[in-house]
């Protein structure tokens, strides 16, 4: 089983470097000095051997063949020869085969033999935290990758989802262009056709009027009804207007009356007085009936309303006579929708 190294808080790669370098520094000391013992070890050793020496031994003999005491000289004895060393006994063969065979110990290989496992260990763990810190690099420029892409499709689903809500709106826009158009259009064809239809019955009061004026005339004589109609309309407007206030009031109030039961519409709400008010001048002859339609000289505001007043100004073709009150000319009346109600 492998030993799983735990790194030092404060580990780096240069204080790895370092160590590295320290650990081959005291490697190579180690060395040297384990050199420098076994050449110590050998000198020792060639210093300790045994050697054998041979010394030769001369003494001094009198000249004169006399002794010192002034006797005859006495030849001394011949010196016995020194005995020859005892040759050293030669080691048995299998001691010297087991001597030489013996291994010279060598403590610095496995000391060595660590170091380079550790200094192995180191490096792998040193590839290995290269590969995770490439590794993770990697990782990170991809996720920074993923992480722009997925903005950048964000970017353009909320570009794509602007411009999809401005072509709705574009649309919606449109189509209630469209309808307000077709509704302008409706109304205008309505308008168009309410306006066809009081010019038909304008024409048909019309038409009555003058069948009424030609059996009147008849009816009256010719001088009566050449006297009457020889009256300028001017001066009935202007006789209309000398009469007194209260005169003048109980013929308009009489004409409205006649008027406003036909006016067909629906008022908005909070529609106030006076704030529609539609004006129009009638032409009358001295029998009431109109001549010609009425003519608008204000409009309300509201279409609608003015139609309906033409059409009720229409229906009432003869303007109610008031005793002792001259037919007028012509006369304007104000309407306003409050009235309706």
């Amino acid at each position: 089983m492998k030993e799983k190294r735990t790194r030092p808080l404060s580990w780096t790669p240069e204080s790895e470097a370092r160590r590295r370098d320290f650990r081959r520094a005291l490697v190579c000391a180690v060395g040297v000095h384990a050199l420098l013992f076994v050449a110590l070890f050998f000198a020792f050793q060639w210093k300790t051997q045994d050697e054998d020496v041979m010394v030769e031994l001369w003494a001094e003999t009198p000249t004169t063949g006399t002794n010192p005491n002034g006797g005859p000289a006495v030849e001394p004895p011949a010196p016995s020869p020194a005995p020859e060393p005892a040759p050293a006994p030669s080691p048995a063969p299998r001691e010297q085969s087991a001597a030489a065979a013996k291994p010279r110990p060598q403590p610095l290989q496995k000391d060595l033999a660590e170091e380079q496992r550790k200094a192995d260990i180191v490096q792998a763990e040193e590839r290995r935290r290269q590969e995770k810190l490439k590794e993770k690099q990697l990782q990170e420029q991809k996720r920074q990758q993923e992480q722009k892409r997925q903005q950048e499709q964000k970017r353009q689903q909320e570009l794509q989802k602007k411009a999809d809500e401005a072509k709705k709106a574009a649309e919606a826009k449109r189509r209630a262009a469209e309808e307000v158009q077709k509704a302008a259009q409706a109304r205008a064809a309505a308008q168009a056709q309410a306006a066809a239809k009081v010019r038909t019955q304008e024409a048909a009061r019309m038409a009555a009027a003058r069948v009424r004026s030609q059996e009147l005339a008849r009816t009256m004589g010719g001088a009566a009804s050449n006297r009457s109609a020889g009256t300028p309309t001017g001066d009935r407007t202007a006789q209309f207007q000398n009469l007194s206030g209260s005169a003048r009031a109980g013929f308009i109030a009489k004409v409205r009356a006649c008027i406003r039961p036909n006016i067909i519409f629906s008022v908005p709400s909070g529609v106030r007085r006076g704030q529609y008010q539609a004006v129009y001048r009638v032409r009358l002859m001295p029998s009431g009936d109109q001549i010609g339609s009425p003519q608008k000289l204000k409009a309300s505001g509201l279409a609608g309303y003015d139609a309906a007043v033409e059409r009720a100004i229409a229906k009432c073709s003869r303007f109610p006579s008031v005793p002792g009150v001259v037919m007028p000319g012509e006369v304007s009346l104000t309407f306003d929708p409050v009235d309706v109600r």
